[in-house]
């Protein structure tokens, strides 16, 4: 008589750490879904800039730019230091932000002609 096949099981742990990887990971795709956001941190690529420099280079209000600064700051992607009466902020994790770039530029290649004009370049 031949024993019943087992299926074989992960681990408790490895599940839930696969489980908690992709939560935070679709956690992060909901704040990088908004394209302000991923302006702001191409932006903030060559160092800290100051909120009020953000809305100008990115055409918004301040109170809609300061939403976005927030958002990100909450997903602990950025950081802020005050200087006199203005707040700069910088990256957090550059290799994050690294790995962001590298994303964008691999999706666009499998964008089709109208889903290409969305994202672009710093403008």
């Amino acid at each position: 008589m031949v024993a019943p096949l087992q299926k074989h099981k992960e681990p408790q742990h490895v599940e839930n750490e696969a489980e908690s990887q992709l939560k935070e990971a679709a956690r992060l795709f909901g704040i990088f879904s908004e394209p302000a956001r991923l302006k702001i941190l191409r932006l903030l690529r060559d160092g800290a800039r100051c909120g009020r420099d953000l809305a100008k280079d990115l055409k918004l209000t301040p109170a809609t730019t300061c939403h976005h600064l927030e958002r990100l700051k909450l997903a602990n992607l950025l950081s802020e230091k005050r200087s006199g009466k203005h707040i700069y902020y910088s990256i957090v994790d550059s290799e994050l932000a690294q790995a962001l770039e590298r994303s964008i530029e691999a999706l666009h290649g499998h964008a089709g002609p109208d889903e290409k004009a969305g994202v672009q370049g710093d403008s």
